[in-house]
């Protein structure tokens, strides 16, 4: 009789550690989606906030942020600087007002100013040091972040009851 309770007792352990791992799996895809789609902004989506312009070096090197989302999308969508030296960009497009991205192989551009969570044009050069993605996204501080962090106030001490209960 009991070697049949420790049987049923690890059974059912087994499937809650089951059910765990394949629900934490589901919640870090759907988050990874959301988060995703929550800190990029599709082409479309920009054309559709911002008055589509088309770029120009000489105004997005001296232009405002308005200036430069309008131009963005265009420049985007013509490539004009995939392939072009990292090292170039600055003269040709000025320089960087972006954020914590900055890097040496990442050059960013604001594209917004309303304080936190402003969207960023981000220029991306590859090993070979010559520009290979350009994208929008959102800068730090986005409703993103602070929902993982909520998500990880709740999920945490679940977690720990969960496993003092196993132990």
């Amino acid at each position: 009789m009991k070697n049949k309770t420790n049987t049923n007792f690890f059974k059912r352990s087994i499937q809650l550690i089951f059910k765990c791992v394949t629900g934490a799996f589901a919640l870090i895809i759907i988050f990874g989606i959301f988060y995703w789609y929550n800190n990029r902004l599709l082409l479309w989506e920009a054309s559709l906030i911002w008055t589509q312009e088309p770029f120009l070096e000489s105004k997005f090197k001296t232009g405002s942020t308005e200036d430069r989302a309008n131009m963005s999308v265009d420049l985007i969508k013509s490539k004009k600087l995939i392939g072009v030296e990292s090292n170039k960009i600055h003269d040709l497009l000025g320089k960087e007002t972006g954020d914590y991205y900055y890097s040496d192989s990442n050059i960013t551009y604001r594209l917004t100013q309303k304080g936190n969570a402003d969207w960023v044009l981000t220029i991306i050069s590859g090993d070979d040091g010559k520009i290979s993605r350009i994208f929008i996204r959102k800068s730090c501080c986005s409703i993103s972040r602070r929902i993982l962090d909520l998500g990880f106030d709740i999920v945490d001490p679940i977690l720990r009851k969960l496993l003092l209960s196993l132990l």
